[in-house]
């Protein structure tokens, strides 16, 4: 499970996304509800089951401009009307919980928001609020039992601003339900009550460049993000969905997706100069391959260095890991590709070159593309 958080302080405006698996999500929609009472149970989809020391009198609120009830609504709602008024002191916790419209689909992404806010009558700081979604239904508070919120932030103690508490929750599969509460509830008692409104949660496709792959310089490639994100941002400094890219290097992308930022990255390695020197004089030479593609065609196969009057020569190759994985003392050793007689990985390999041109000893590391 990725945990992952940022707040933004917004002015109220109304946004609904087409993927909001969260029915009722700004709490509108109420069946029998008494003019000026603020019973949560004429709210529809979402449930109480804060399970307080005083039911009577701890429960969390539907909370409106008009109800009679304390504490007073103190700020108007952020979408329509209407928001959710619960308790976080440690003691009397509440809690509220909606059934998802459709199950969470394992290992897919999901962006997580919700606005929040605290009541003027709160006397202590407020903790964080967050989100916990598990399979079944909770009917045992959730502080009780040691729960900790998959996605949450801390509520900055401004009575008169709303702010959103978004981030990206990877579900496991098959949770059907979001909690909502208070889930650091620790500290002196005292009243913490706040204020929620505006609860979303949709699917991320997935955003991929592609592998690491080969570049000659001059070639074009078009590189593409998701369609119909609402931002973007190249390190090359584009805001388009695509960029074409014309020379090797590492280009990423920053997408953002409703209320959550995906990035991806992708690394264009030299595949055109297949020989470049590393050291040339009139007493010696010595040149050394920044790729090679072990495939068993017969074309580029091994990896080697060649030269002439070069003495005391040695090549060590690493992986990503700092492990050694290939090791020559002259230029009649080359490596395969392999290691432990197994194919490597395709990608970038650190090598380290010692050798000796007319006495003068040169150290020299770089880097090595495998292409499969």
């Amino acid at each position: 499970m990725k945990k992952i958080f940022f707040l933004s302080l917004l002015l109220p405006m109304s946004s609904m996304l087409a993927q909001n698996i969260v029915p009722n999500p700004s709490f509108e929609d109420t069946l029998n509800c008494f003019p000026g009472l603020p019973n949560l149970n004429c709210l529809l989809d979402w449930k109480d089951h804060s399970d307080p020391v005083n039911p009577a009198l701890n429960t969390a609120d539907l909370c409106f401009n008009t109800a009679v009830f304390f504490p007073p609504s103190s700020i108007p709602a952020f979408d329509g009307t209407k928001y959710i008024g619960i308790d976080c002191q440690p003691m009397n916790s509440e809690y509220v919980q909606v059934q998802l419209t459709q199950a969470m689909v394992a290992g897919t992404s999901y962006c997580v928001s919700f606005y929040v806010s605290v009541c003027d009558q709160t006397i202590i700081i407020a903790p964080s609020l967050g989100a916990y979604f598990s399979v079944n239904e909770l009917t045992t508070s959730p502080f009780v039992t040691g729960l900790n919120a998959h996605v949450q932030g801390v509520v900055p103690f401004d009575p008169t601003q709303w702010t959103k508490i978004t981030g990206t929750y990877v579900a496991t599969g098959g949770e059907q339900f979001m909690t909502l509460g208070g889930f650091q509830n620790t500290g002196p008692a005292g009243f913490r009550y706040m204020y929620i409104d505006m609860v979303e949660v949709y699917p991320l496709s997935p955003l991929s460049l592609g592998a690491d792959q080969g570049l000659c310089p001059g070639e074009t490639l078009l590189l593409n993000a998701n369609a119909g994100a609402s931002a973007y941002l190249w390190n090359t400094g584009a805001t388009s969905a695509s960029i074409t890219v014309s020379s090797p290097g590492i280009y990423w992308v920053e997408q953002q997706s409703g209320s959550c930022v995906q990035t991806d990255t992708i690394l264009f390695f030299n595949t055109c100069d297949t020989i470049t020197p590393a050291s040339a004089n009139t007493d010696g030479v010595l040149f050394i391959p920044n790729s090679f593609s072990p495939n068993g065609d017969g074309i580029n196969d091994f990896f080697f260095a060649v030269g002439e009057n070069v003495n005391d020569f040695e090549l060590l190759i690493f992986n990503r890991w700092g492990e050694k994985i290939f090791e020559a003392q002259n230029f009649f050793e080359a490596w395969d590709g392999k290691f432990q007689n197994q194919k490597a990985e395709e990608g970038i390999y650190v090598y380290k070159l010692s050798y000796r041109i007319a006495y003068k000893l040169t150290n020299t590391t770089g880097h090595i593309c495998l292409i499969r």
